[in-house]
C-alpha cells in the first residue's frame, strides 16, 4: 500500500452500508438484531486511520484550522 500525501484541510469520508433484510442471501437471519461488536454476527463498520507527519515540516506556526 502506498501512502498517500494529502494538503492542509483534506478530510476523510467513510461510508458503510449494511443490507440487513431478507433480500441478502448472506445474511442468514434477517429478524436478528445487530449490536455493536468484536464478533462476525455483529456490526463490524469500525473505521480507523493513521497519520504520519513529516519530520522536516515546521510545525512551530501553531495548530492547524
Amino acid at each position: 500500500m502506498q501512502p498517500i500525501i494529502t494538503p492542509k484541510g483534506t478530510r476523510l469520508h467513510i461510508e458503510g452500508r449494511y443490507d440487513n433484510s431478507a433480500n441478502n442471501p448472506y445474511n442468514p437471519d434477517h429478524d436478528a438484531p445487530v449490536h455493536f461488536g468484536d464478533q462476525g454476527k455483529d456490526e463490524m463498520m469500525f473505521p480507523t486511520f493513521g497519520v504520519i507527519v513529516d519530520g522536516a515540516l515546521d510545525l512551530t506556526m501553531g495548530p492547524l484550522t
